[in-house]
């Protein structure tokens, strides 16, 4: 009976290093795919803003309007006058053809 209890024992112990093994690698693949998963979106950002011939004032406003930054925000954040970032959010509607805020996320982030 003794020997039942300890290979059940050292079946336990088998089954939690093995899960914590299991747990550790797929953390690791996780984070390797959102770093993959943020390059990748980078890329396709700065694809697309060469694509649209932004200029690189543009392309600052852009990038922090679609971190969901206010005008406001952005103005602040730059150094230039509210609107300022509006005047340029409208150039890059008018180069983007669309007329959202949304319509600018799906069409730089879209897979």
């Amino acid at each position: 009976m003794l020997l039942l209890w300890i290979m059940v024992g050292l079946t336990v112990v088998a089954l939690l290093i093995l899960n914590f093994i299991l747990v550790k690698r797929h953390r690791a693949e996780r984070r390797r795919r959102e770093s993959a998963a943020a390059t990748d979106k980078e890329a396709a950002f700065q694809i697309n803003c060469r694509k649209y011939n932004l200029s690189a004032r543009e392309v600052d406003v852009l990038r922090l309007v679609l971190d969901g930054l206010t005008y406001a925000e952005v103005a602040d954040a730059l150094f230039i006058a509210k609107k300022t970032v509006d005047t340029h959010m409208q150039n890059i509607y008018d180069k983007v053809g669309v007329r959202s805020r949304h319509a600018l996320v799906f069409l730089f982030f879209a897979a």
